[in-house]
């Protein structure tokens, strides 16, 4: 790893793996983005860019030109989302990353790190303080999402080694912090608009494991590493946090209050809820609506349940150590919403 290396970083246009992109640079290679529109920040930044649309016929032939003369890709590009049709998760999702290792093979690329989630080992019960073995992977799940992520997960560590790429794959949960494109404006926005209820919240519980984007970005550079000096590491997954655990709700009203807004009130209890994101999805699919419903069955289930997990294996393997508390986190949204607020530029720019 020795700079300057070359890195190829799909999705780099997103929150991690923009965030991934400028962490490379500063560490002193050279990265390539493919994602499905160009950007001026990436270009302000000399990052090379190519337009790729996952799963498409043309996409492959972009990928391995793109990937010539690589060390490694970080395939970070997913469709995400609680709603939507089938085949759109699985073009990207899993087709996209069939694409990927095909290209990787084709331009000679040794590694790729893959970006998945924990939710391709949720059950739709609780899961406290497990390891990879004690939550295996499972293919049969309650949302489109998740599904094609254990599909794609599955595939490719079952294919990578025969088509002489050594790949990882790192489940980051529940990434937050500066830059934020998706969790936190969603809560913010559906603060605002009244349409935020606690779902089966008991004092203290449920609990969840979140990730400082920082240590999300750091744990794909350590990914990187352990494949170039443990070779033998290829095949495994592994679950990444920031190594803390906090209530479901306390983190919520948190960011909340980082933004100026006050702690959510309302509650549903589980079973009311379930039946409302039911009655939902029933009439989003009756008139075919694109736009994500209020509330789904798979989102009930994973704000209901503890989801929290033992980042040993990553510690130990990968030589992972995440540094960013969710009170340092969460601080640090503050200054920056009043740094903004009194017409000042954050820092880094954003």
């Amino acid at each position: 790893m020795t700079p300057p290396s070359r890195a190829l970083v799909t999705g780099a246009t997103g929150f991690l793996g923009g965030a991934l992109a400028r962490r490379l640079l500063d560490l002193g290679h050279q990265v390539r983005s493919c994602s499905r529109s160009r950007s001026p920040r990436l270009e302000s930044l000399g990052i090379e860019q190519c337009t790729v649309d996952l799963g498409s016929a043309d996409a492959e032939a972009a990928l391995r030109e793109a990937a010539q003369g690589c060390d490694v890709v970080f395939h970070v590009a997913a469709r995400t989302g609680a709603w939507g049709r089938w085949r759109d998760y699985e073009r990207t999702n899993l087709i996209g990353t069939r694409q990927v290792l095909s290209a990787c093979a084709e331009a000679g690329v040794p590694r790729l790190v893959h970006t998945s989630t924990p939710s391709v080992a949720f059950r739709g019960e609780d899961l406290e303080g497990v390891d990879e073995a004690e939550a295996p992977l499972v293919l049969e799940h309650h949302a489109h999402y998740p599904r094609s992520k254990a599909l794609a997960e599955h595939w490719l560590l079952q294919h990578a080694a025969g088509a002489g790429v050594a790949a990882v794959a790192l489940r980051p949960h529940l990434i937050w912090g500066p830059g934020d494109t998706n969790l936190m404006p969603r809560i913010v926005a559906r603060a605002r608009a009244g349409r935020l209820a606690r779902i089966g919240a008991a004092p203290g519980r449920p609990r969840i494991s979140p990730t400082h984007i920082e240590d999300a970005v750091e744990s794909h550079v350590a990914a990187w590493r352990a494949l170039v000096e443990r070779p033998q590491l290829a095949g495994s997954a592994y679950f990444v946090t920031s190594g803390e655990t906090i209530a479901t709700w306390e983190m919520i009203d948190g960011m909340l209050a980082s933004q100026g807004l006050g702690p959510v009130r309302r509650s549903l209890p589980v079973p009311v809820a379930t039946a409302l994101a039911a009655a939902l999805e029933v009439v989003w699919a009756l008139l075919r609506l694109e736009r994500e419903p209020p509330l789904t069955r798979w989102v009930v289930r994973e704000l209901a349940t503890s989801h929290w997990f033992s980042i040993e294996s990553a510690r130990r393997e990968l030589g992972y150590r995440p540094r960013r508390s969710v009170a340092d986190g969460l601080e640090e949204l503050t200054r920056l919403r009043r740094q903004q607020a009194a017409g000042a530029q954050p820092a880094d720019g954003r």
